[in-house]
């Protein structure tokens, strides 16, 4: 069950009229009802998965608990055996085949035969953090139903954001009903993200997506128009399912956090990875980058700590060369940064603008299929002659209006104090109407329906 479907829709709507009567406690068991709903529409194996995850972590935080002394073992325990389900699902195939070994065994053939389970990536990484800050003392006893909520919570199961306990586990514990305030937010925010879902990322979708199957057969200003189109699919497709979830939360009354901040406005690598995917960006400087030391040490460590966070952050979204590439791609573009900024300061300007080129081109290495392709798309954009088209072509007016409006979008989040104010001054039936245009322009103007891109991850 996807955010945008009808189904999904109608129960949440459901829902969230069956919240506002009933008590708290009930209301809990709403919440994880609806969620397992959600969960076990995904699939079995998606569903069985996430069961014993969970049944995992509870065991070993009550373990933990009961041999305090031998805590931090019990603990280290239960994160291997999470990082060994998350690679068997993920890696084993892909590492296997590198290695040249037999993929016949029964072992081996049932990971690769059924499909990843949805959401598995996010919700282990959710699952160590809170063995850690369990280890740490930073956590309080709960009942298990409040950490299965926090666990499956249906609008951050399957592709984030990647919360904290101290994020979550308090509101799953008072839930509160929703205020009319939160509703109305949470209605706008979902048609907001349904808009750039349906308008803006599925119809650049069926722009490049016929490019990048072929690339050999266009012009090195071709692959240029179609790498900046996927920098606005991917934005797109994946801020508006946080905007969904985040608006379905709050019309059931839980506030979740932000995981972007018009990202292709950063003026530096470092503040691009504040600004996008941020919850990711935090628990892998929480508990790798700073774990091993963060940039406390000689250059050279630091250079080392960088490189081998992102390496992670690359292998985390996929078992495939590109992935990897890009997170050393990003690696080298971190350190890079932290060694120029001690000889020169671009205008803030220019910082923006060398900043999205190189994070654009970053997207390249992240949308290829395989290395043999971007070995083709990079010989074509060293051919000077085949650019002899760069001011005679047409220009691609679908290009810019995407490019633009991404960019219009994400200026406005910046100047969000001040437009979060007017907008809230503004009357019921002038929000109504904005929210009623863009809800028409996400079913009218909607491209071909595609999954969204971080499902697969």
């Amino acid at each position: 069950m996807i955010y945008s479907s009808f189904e999904f829709v109608a129960l949440l709507g459901f829902v969230g009229i069956l919240l506002q009567y009933t008590s708290q406690a009930a209301r809990k068991w709403v919440l994880l009802l609806f969620s397992a709903v959600f969960v076990c529409w995904s699939g079995l194996v998606t569903t069985i998965v996430l069961c014993l995850v969970i049944s995992l972590i509870w065991a070993v935080l009550s373990l933990a608990r009961r041999y305090s002394e031998r805590s931090q073992l019990i603990t280290a325990c239960g994160i291997g055996l999470l990082v060994g389900n998350l690679f068997m699902w993920k890696y084993w195939g892909w590492v296997a085949s590198l290695a040249s070994l037999s993929l016949d065994g029964w072992e081996t053939s049932f990971f690769i035969s059924h499909q990843l389970p949805i959401g598995i990536s996010f919700y282990t990484l959710q699952g160590i953090a809170y063995l850690i800050d369990n280890t740490r003392g930073e956590t309080k006893p709960i009942s298990f139903t409040e950490f299965v909520l926090f666990q499956s919570l249906f609008a951050q199961l399957i592709a984030g954001p990647i919360v904290r306990h101290n994020e979550l586990i308090p509101q799953v514990h008072a839930l509160p009903r929703a205020q009319e305030r939160d509703v109305l937010k949470g209605s706008e925010l979902f048609i907001l993200g349904l808009f750039k879902k349906m308008v803006l990322a599925d119809r650049v979708a069926q722009v490049i997506d016929p490019i990048f199957a072929a690339p050999e057969q266009f012009d090195p200003v071709t692959l240029w128009m179609a790498i900046l189109l996927y920098s606005v699919q991917i934005w797109g497709d994946f801020s508006g399912y946080m905007d969904m979830g985040r608006g379905a939360a709050l019309i059931c009354g839980i506030y979740l956090p932000k995981n972007f901040y018009a990202p292709y406005l950063a003026h530096s690598p470092s503040e691009f990875w504040r600004r996008w995917h941020i919850t990711l960006g935090r628990w892998l400087r929480d508990y790798v980058y700073f774990p091993m030391g963060g940039s406390r040490g000689s250059a050279w460590r630091t250079i080392i700590n960088l490189m081998a966070t992102m390496l992670l952050c690359g292998f985390w979204h996929g078992a495939a060369w590109n992935f990897v590439i890009w997170g050393a791609y990003h690696g080298l573009l971190l350190t890079l940064h932290r060694v120029a900024r001690l000889f020169v300061r671009l205008p803030k300007p220019m910082a923006i603008g060398v900043t999205f080129i190189f994070v654009v081109f970053g997207w390249l290495i992240f949308r290829v299929e395989n290395l043999e392709t971007l070995g083709s798309i990079l010989t074509s954009f060293l051919d000077a002659g085949a650019y002899r088209t760069l001011f005679s072509a047409p220009i691609d007016i679908r290009c810019i209006a995407a490019l633009a409006l991404a960019l219009a979008i994400q200026a406005g989040e910046t100047a969000f104090p001040l437009l979060g104010k007017m907008w809230l001054e503004l009357r019921l039936e002038a929000r109504a109407t904005v929210a009623g245009l863009l809800l028409f322009a996400a079913i009218y103007y909607r491209g071909t329906a595609a999954p969204f891109i971080y499902f697969a991850f």
